[in-house]
């Protein structure tokens, strides 16, 4: 199951990065890094690179912008679904940093 889920999800979300860097003239690496640096709490991508070609494909992602049509369709297709209990609420659980979390009672609302 997970294998067959997971592969189908990451051919999906491979597939687009493709389909994107096709339309803006790009490789897939400068799109997939050039996304993963606009993602929240993302300050800086691990890059591996084993020769001067890849690293520069790797900084050439910084020379564009991904337009916001671009980068809904690689969010879509990239979306995770939650589980339980966070489909069942409807809302995201996951904080972090200065947020704050308030527990309401009934009788708050009541």
């Amino acid at each position: 199951y997970q294998r067959r889920v997971h592969g189908t999800k990451n051919a999906a979300i491979a597939k687009e990065v493709e389909r994107v860097a096709n339309e803006i003239g790009r490789t897939s690496t400068q799109v997939a890094m050039n996304w993963t640096l606009l993602q929240p709490g993302v300050t800086s991508p691990i890059i591996g690179v084993r020769n001067m070609s890849q690293l520069e494909d790797c900084l050439s992602s910084l020379n564009f912008k991904l337009t916001p049509e671009q980068l809904a369709s690689l969010d879509s297709v990239s979306s995770i679904d939650l589980g339980f209990p966070q489909r069942w609420h409807g809302g995201d659980f996951f904080v972090s940093g200065s947020t704050k979390v308030e527990y309401h009672t009934q009788d708050k609302y009541w």
